[in-house]
């Protein structure tokens, strides 16, 4: 299985979210489709890191107020199946 993608959540106690960190596979062209369903070339994946760390910082770069936020981790495979960890208030 390859890792396609990875999103890490946080949103506020509104339910607003505040911060998303992630990475996403590119969607490789028609040769490369090709050539990766004949076993002719590897998929491509993402590097999952050993740990994503929230600085406390908004998507436009600032400091959120303090209070409680959730933090979700999301992970897909080249296949479209998902799975979502459980839901974590900071």
């Amino acid at each position: 299985m390859v890792i396609h993608g990875y999103e890490l959540t946080v949103v506020d106690d509104r339910g607003t979210p505040v911060r998303s960190i992630g990475d996403e596979a590119s969607v490789p062209g028609f040769w490369k489709r090709l050539f990766t369903s004949l076993g002719l070339s590897k998929k491509n994946g993402v590097a999952v890191p050993e740990a994503i760390l929230w600085d406390g910082r908004s998507d436009r770069g600032e400091f959120v107020e303090d209070g409680e936020y959730t933090v979700t981790l999301r992970a897909w495979d080249d296949k479209k199946r998902t799975v979502t960890g459980p839901p974590i208030v900071v």
